[in-house]
């Protein structure tokens, strides 16, 4: 079988390059005749196509991922209100910018399938960045490198534990001060964010402590004093209906008193 590089009149690396960039080749054909190229360029030239490629994909798939939550958004029935809630949306009124040092965290806790994240992520629609904490080690917390004030008005952390607020407690006062993540030894992965008056919304099946815990007295103060706690009773829902043939049919567990 012949080789790819035994082309009698191989075209320069930059000429495929340009033929692909004015999308006139796709990329496998274009990284075929780069390679065939035997130009000395053509290491670098593939890694920027490839680097374009993967950087377009993403930028098609955010686009994608927008549109489907505008679209799900107006099927979504309406959500349950809560004095607690309305009292935490008071603490980030403009007039508080640049008068307070911290902010306090909202926790809406309860079973799974309550749609307490569902809630959360419908407190600033398409403008909150979702984190999932699941699975993740002792007190360790998702990475926050794609957090962009420009961006995200709110942050949601997901399926959150104690240990991982607790670890992390200046992160969640949303504080004046920069804040350092990923530190090690050798620092090799250390970034910070400003998290300064950016709202941060937890959810989690509970905050529970262990009670034969020196620290637990303490604990269980800083969790009192800097998270709003919200849970709703039993068989629940954050939502307030369903939508049958358009229109939306109340829940009876609804019924029960907050």
């Amino acid at each position: 079988m012949q080789s790819l590089l035994d082309q009698d009149f191989p075209l320069p690396a930059m000429t495929v390059f340009k033929q692909w960039q004015n999308k006139k080749m796709t990329l496998e054909k274009a990284t075929y005749d780069v390679v065939a190229s035997r130009d000395y360029r053509a290491p670098e030239v593939l890694a920027r196509m490839l680097d374009l490629h993967n950087k377009n994909r993403t930028l098609l798939e955010k686009v994608e991922e927008l549109r489907i939550q505008q679209k799900l958004r107006k099927l979504q029935v309406p959500f349950m209100t809560h004095e607690l809630i309305d009292n935490w949306f008071t603490g980030y009124a403009a007039a508080n910018y640049g008068e307070v040092g911290r902010s306090s965290v909202l926790g809406l806790i309860g079973e799974s399938q309550s749609a307490k994240t569902w809630k959360a992520m419908s407190l600033w629609p398409e403008e909150t960045l979702k984190l999932s904490c699941n699975a993740l080690p002792h007190g360790i917390l998702p990475s926050l490198k794609e957090f962009d004030r420009t961006i995200h008005k709110a942050l949601v952390f997901d399926e959150i534990r104690t240990d991982q607020v607790l670890g992390n407690r200046e992160l969640f006062q949303s504080g004046q001060w920069r804040v350092k993540l990923g530190q090690s030894n050798c620092g090799q992965h250390e970034y910070s964010v400003w998290l300064y008056f950016i709202p941060i919304i937890i959810c989690a099946n509970d905050l529970l402590l262990n009670p034969t815990s020196l620290t637990y007295k303490a604990d269980l103060n800083w969790l009192e004093e800097n998270i709003v706690q919200v849970e709703l009773q039993p068989g629940q829902k954050w939502y307030l209906g369903k939508k049958v043939n358009g229109k939306i049919v109340p829940l009876d567990s609804q019924m029960l008193a907050l």
